[in-house]
């Protein structure tokens, strides 16, 4: 009997076949990962309005607003020569004054800021300087604007006690030491993005970083403590910003900037990317109308004066966590059906959502079918109902919502047979036939091709 080469492929085909009958196993046993599709994620956050506060027959013109550790809120009134003081639930207190041009008291109280060590500092426009008082709001000293200082109007002190004033119509950016010298400065209406031409606000982030909206460009300046320059950034569209007036920033740094004449605070990351915006002009309840300062207390509340309304009013910040990243999708190797599901954390988050559907997830919808609903740890085990694709999103959660969903992963699975028939689980018998019967096979494949070729030298 002479054996071909088509003989050949057929009786390897047979033994293939036969090796995925006996093993009770379908031919292609892979399991595979499909390809992700990238779907962009970020943080949000928000504001919820929760109440005001200030007597609008004490308040005349509020200008910025400054918060020591304790949460105790000073805001300074330029037409009533004080500075109000409330307690953090923003019950009136008292005042620093009165008018006047002696130690402690104010003609135009402009602007203020209070350092790390609690000590209050106010810019006395029309008496030409800065006073400075301690803790217990008792006076300590005054800096004169003489040679150092010309026309103050913005205040920021960073952690070592260091002033940063916006100077002389908002060109220059002065740095002084916390007793009031000079040490070096910056701008002066420069022409290179570097520079700036009219200031109109200024902050500190945790990091050091200097942050100056320059109204005349709409844009943020970003400098190192220095003063060398790091970047810019501008609104999400044309106009957006319109004459940003305050800055500040919450735990996480992301920048909270108060804009006057459209009386919105816009919300960025703190990389400058705009996030969202908190707007809600009018003279009603919990509407902003002229906002002239913003600052945010140790709970988390956004603080906002309106120079218009006469008070301040208070918002809770809702942070949404961000989309868990790199979702990834195993199959268990003993084709029982688990996918071992893992993702990384995500900031702000105290569980998460796991998500599948046997179609390509592009957005949330409530039809997905929900896994699970897990607290922090980032792993999951799935068991899928029976062989085909699946796909698969995670969302983080929190007290505030929910994030976007995360990017798309699928896997394809298939289940091995038991050996009773019912399809549930791999037999343990094939299982470990397996291997014996591929060996047997490869070894039967090369005692044929052996054959084949004494044959046809025989022929």
């Amino acid at each position: 009997m002479k054996f071909n080469q088509s003989m050949l492929y057929t009786v390897l085909l047979s033994c293939i076949c036969s090796l995925g009958i006996l093993a009770g196993l379908p031919l292609d046993i892979s399991m595979q990962r499909m390809d992700a599709r990238d779907i962009a994620a970020s943080s949000t956050r928000g504001a919820e309005f929760l109440h005001s506060f200030g007597d609008i027959t004490k308040i005349g013109l509020p200008g910025n607003i400054a918060i020591n550790s304790s949460d105790y809120i000073f805001v300074p009134d330029e037409f009533n020569d004080t500075v109000w003081i409330f307690d953090p639930n923003g019950t009136f207190v008292g005042s620093l004054g009165p008018a006047g041009s002696g130690q402690g008291e104010f003609d135009h109280p402009l602007e203020m800021a209070i350092n790390d060590s609690d000590y209050i500092h106010v810019i006395d426009e029309y008496n030409n300087r800065i006073q400075v008082f301690a803790p217990n709001t008792s006076f300590v000293r005054e800096i004169p604007f003489g040679t150092s200082l010309s026309h103050p109007h913005k205040i920021a002190i960073n952690s070592t006690g260091h002033l940063y004033i916006c100077d002389q119509d908002g060109q220059w950016i002065k740095v002084l030491s916390p007793m009031g010298e000079l040490i070096y400065q910056w701008g002066h209406n420069g022409t290179g993005i570097e520079n700036v031409e009219i200031t109109s606000g200024i902050g500190i982030n945790s990091t050091g970083s200097i942050f100056v909206c320059d109204v005349e460009n709409d844009t943020v300046k970003v400098y190192s403590p220095t003063g060398e320059f790091l970047h810019e950034f501008e609104g999400p569209w044309d106009n957006y910003f319109d004459y940003v007036h305050s800055i500040t920033f919450d735990a996480a740094d992301w920048v909270y900037l108060g804009q006057q004449h459209n009386s919105r605070v816009g919300i960025f990351n703190p990389k400058g990317e705009y996030v969202t915006t908190v707007t809600n002009p009018g003279s009603g309840l919990g509407e902003n109308n002229y906002i002239e300062g913003v600052a945010i207390n140790s709970t988390g509340e956004l603080l906002v004066v309106n120079w218009l309304n006469h008070n301040i009013n208070a918002f809770k910040l809702t942070v949404i966590p961000d989309a868990p990243g790199n979702l990834s999708l195993t199959a268990d190797p003993e084709h029982d059906g688990d996918v071992f599901i893992n993702w990384h954390e995500s900031a702000d988050a105290t569980g998460y959502r796991i998500y599948r559907n046997t179609s390509w997830i592009n957005d949330f919808d409530p039809s997905l079918t929900l896994v699970a609903d897990v607290a922090t740890n980032a792993t999951y085990t799935d068991t899928v109902p029976s062989n085909g694709s699946y796909y698969y999103v995670v969302v983080a959660c929190n007290d505030d919502g929910n994030s976007s969903i995360s990017a798309c992963e699928s896997i394809y699975v298939l289940i091995e047979p038991s050996g009773n028939g019912t399809g549930n689980g791999p037999s343990k018998i094939p299982g470990m036939l397996t291997p014996i019967m591929i060996v047997a096979s490869i070894m039967a494949i090369v005692m044929l091709s052996r054959k084949l070729r004494k044959n046809n030298r025989l022929a």
